[in-house]
């Protein structure tokens, strides 16, 4: 399976320590060269960007993030794999990773998307499970943050290349919530425990200072109402609140799902 290691050019310690973390653990990267939002004219960032913006202003390295991903997933398609793993460079990777990424029998053949990375946040995922090398591969039901490393196959980059044209979020919602809950839908599993933590979030006391994340969070969107309109924005709330169970957590419970916090597997 190739594996894409996305990286800034200005980024050197960060593209030697990977290079060296795969050396050691049996993987070979192909570099991505990563879109800079420092070095890219605003123009560019401006035009990938929705016409009609969201609920959330993103930034420009998130925008960035994205042109990143999106390089990836056309240089997977211009090959004939069927699977391909991307990874960032801020991350750590348990070496049974190099054993399950050198084959891909193990792979459900309804998966479109497997999640190699914990977040460490509280996720849907099925209760029943798929073992490999000891490890779970569990259903996802809900969103995951984090596009650290993963798999995905040549369906789910086509795909997600059509949803991100213009981008309103951010690419752990594109990868993991907006693609996964379209239809057709992307099947995506969850690996329990995860092999892959980014080490500048969830691993500080040990990660060197140039991990530090270079993708800040965008804001939302705050719209504020008056009178009537605010009136109907809080009559409106809990029937969305419903809503968003009722096609949610209600039905993934129904069919077996449960809330769960993803380890990595080093610790």
């Amino acid at each position: 399976m190739i594996c894409y290691l996305i990286n800034l050019d200005r980024h050197a310690e960060r593209r030697a320590r990977m290079e060296a973390h795969g050396r050691a653990i049996g993987l070979t990267f192909e570099r991505v060269a990563a879109v800079d939002a420092a070095e890219t004219p605003g123009g560019v960032l401006a035009a990938a960007r929705s016409a009609t913006p969201g609920a959330y202003h993103l930034s420009d390295p998130e925008v960035a993030c994205t042109l990143s991903h999106r390089i990836a997933w056309r240089r997977f398609l211009d090959t004939s794999e069927p699977y391909a793993a991307i990874f960032e460079d801020d991350v750590t990777i348990a070496p049974v990773a190099a054993h399950l990424l050198a084959r891909t029998g193990w792979i459900p053949a309804d998966a479109r998307l497997v999640k190699l990375e914990t977040f460490r946040h509280r996720v849907i995922v099925s209760s029943a499970v798929t073992r490999v090398d000891g490890l779970a591969l569990r259903r996802l039901a809900s969103l995951h943050f984090g596009t650290a490393g993963y798999i995905l196959d040549r369906a789910a980059a086509a795909l997600l290349l059509a949803v991100s044209e213009r981008l309103t979020v951010s690419t752990d919602n594109i990868v993991f919530q907006l693609a996964p809950f379209r239809k057709p839908r992307l099947v995506t599993y969850q690996l329990d425990p995860a092999v892959v933590v980014q080490m500048g979030r969830f691993m500080r006391d040990t990660a060197p200072a140039y991990l530090a994340s270079s993708v800040p969070r965008g804001t939302p969107r705050f719209e504020k109402r008056k009178g009537l309109g605010k009136l109907a924005r809080e009559i409106a709330r809990p029937v969305e609140q419903l809503a968003r169970f009722a096609v949610g957590p209600l039905p993934a419970y129904a069919l077996g799902y449960r809330p769960k916090r993803v380890p990595f597997l080093g610790g």
